[in-house]
């Protein structure tokens, strides 16, 4: 008995493997099978995608520029992905102007209404009909908390649009000019000379670096191009794109070596995004910076054409509050600076953000009755 129950225990056993066994290999012919057809499913999806996209993607208009797609021999530009639908078209009378620089494809179109464009990598930089919006509200809010400013350092900017804004302040000695392709500053000097005309002020000392190498370098000490050391800058403003080469000067590793350049009474103020289409990026540098400054705000600027038409800067300081602050409006008044879009209620209005804006930061959200007046 004990033998014959043995044997059937075998028996079980070995139908039990050989059940299993085939078991298994269903189990793995319908994955084979599933996953084919996933493959095929989102092959099919993503070529349907793509002919829904080519159907939905604007035909260009004769006489006009598109900003969407890849740019002729330059790295695609894609902005704001998850708005698949949002396409810039502008009615252009030519391109003026086409060079590809060894770092970015750089072009200049005459438009009817927007005057004179730029674009980098097929990305709208400035307009002549708008870029004081921006320009103004960079330079003058941080240096109106700093009457007694001397130096100012500018990271990018290659248009000279803000640098232009920067040396109408007459107190200022130095402003130093970092940009990285030089080709960019020479295309604005030739097609934009009005925003570009700060460069012709004897303040401005023009460096053609990578931003990120010259900081690091004044930060060791080696001041190859004249820097002011250890008396440090009192305004920062980056104004840059973030893409491309661009890219380190938007990582917590710049912003401390940017902060370490900066004097005791400074203000670091940059561009960031939209605060309506792109606040994971606006979250994002925001954290990165408050972990560095003791305040840090955003301030927006309404800017027609860029993407959304609603952009953002931030503001970094460890002594500068932007209402706590008093600002000598009677010194600005007497300066007599003729502006398109900057002025005293535009100045605090900037810092009044939208509820869904003021909701994803980590600050107390600012009030009217705040101001110092």
């Amino acid at each position: 008995d004990d033998d014959g129950g043995a044997d059937h225990g075998k028996r079980h056993a070995v139908m039990s493997w050989r059940t299993r066994l085939s078991i298994a290999a269903r189990r793995c012919r319908r994955t084979l099978i599933e996953r084919r057809a996933l493959v095929a499913s989102m092959s099919l999806a993503a070529m349907l995608g793509a002919a829904l996209h080519k159907l939905l993607t604007p035909v260009c208009p004769a006489g006009a520029v598109c900003i969407f797609g890849a740019v002729p021999s330059a790295p695609p530009y894609v902005e704001y992905a998850e708005v698949p639908s949002y396409w810039a078209v502008y009615d252009v009378q030519r391109r003026a102007y086409a060079v590809k620089s060894p770092f970015q494809y750089i072009e200049v179109f005459d438009t009817y209404f927007h005057g004179r464009i730029l674009t980098i990598d097929g990305a709208l930089m400035i307009t002549e009909r708008d870029e004081r919006n921006y320009h103004e509200m960079l330079a003058h809010v941080p240096l109106n908390y700093l009457p007694d400013a001397r130096r100012v350092l500018v990271v990018g900017g290659g248009d000279g649009g803000t640098v232009t804004q920067v040396v109408r302040h007459p107190g200022l000695k130095e402003v130093y000019w970092v940009e990285i392709d030089e080709l960019v500053v020479r295309t604005a000097q030739r097609f934009f000379p009005r925003v570009c005309e700060g460069l012709r002020d004897p303040r401005v000392k023009l460096v053609i670096r990578d931003a990120s190498h010259w900081v690091a370098e004044q930060q060791f000490g080696a001041f190859g191009d004249g820097a002011p050391g250890d008396q440090g800058f009192d305004v920062v403003l980056i104004d840059s794109t973030d893409f491309n080469r661009a890219e380190p000067l938007f990582s917590p590793h710049f912003y401390r070596s940017v902060k370490a350049l900066m004097g005791p009474r400074s203000i670091l103020c940059f561009n960031v995004d939209s605060p309506q289409w792109g606040q994971v990026r606006l979250v994002q540098f925001f954290d990165r910076v408050a972990e560095l400054f003791k305040h840090v705000y955003v301030f927006q600027v309404f800017q027609p054409t860029y993407t959304s038409g609603h952009y953002a800067f931030i503001f970094a300081s460890d002594s500068m509050h932007p209402t706590a602050t008093a600002v000598d409006w009677a010194r600005w008044r007497a300066l007599n600076l003729e502006t398109r879009y900057y002025n005293s209620d535009v100045h605090y209005a900037a810092f009044m953000l939208p509820t869904q804006v003021r909701d994803v930061l980590r600050h107390q959200p600012m009030h009217w009755e705040d101001i110092r007046h």
